[in-house]
C-alpha cells in the first residue's frame, strides 16, 4: 500500500504539472489573441478618427467654397459608406473587449 500511495502521489504531481502546463498554454494563446485584437481595435480607432478629420475638412472646405458642395457630396457618400463599415467594426470592438475580459477572468480564476 505504501507503493500505491507513492504512485498516487506521483500521479497527482504529474497531473498538477500537466494542468499548470495546460493553463500556461491557455494564457499564452489568450495573450496572442489579445495582442492581435488590440492591434485590430487600434486600426478601427485610427479609421474613426480619420473619418472625423475628413468630415471636418469637407465641412470647412464648403464654408470657404460653397460652389463645390455638389462635388463634395460624393466624398460625403463615400465617408458614409466607410462609417458603416467602421460602425460594424466598433460594435465588434465592444464584443471583442468583453470577450477578452471574460477570457482573462476565466484563466485567472483557473489559476487560483
Amino acid at each position: 500500500t505504501l507503493k500505491k500511495k507513492e504512485q498516487q502521489h506521483a500521479f497527482q504531481h504529474a497531473t498538477s504539472a500537466e494542468i499548470i502546463q495546460l493553463l500556461a498554454n491557455m494564457l499564452q494563446n489568450q495573450e496572442e489573441i489579445i495582442v492581435r485584437k488590440q492591434e485590430e481595435i487600434a486600426q478601427v480607432d485610427v479609421a474613426e478618427r480619420r473619418i472625423k478629420e475628413l468630415r471636418t475638412l469637407i465641412f470647412n472646405n464648403e464654408k470657404n467654397y460653397p460652389e463645390i458642395r455638389q462635388e463634395n457630396k460624393s466624398f460625403n457618400e463615400k465617408l458614409d459608406e466607410l462609417n458603416k463599415l467602421v460602425g460594424g467594426a466598433t460594435k465588434d470592438k465592444a464584443i471583442i473587449l468583453s470577450n477578452l475580459r471574460r477570457a482573462v477572468l476565466l484563466v485567472t480564476e483557473s489559476l487560483k
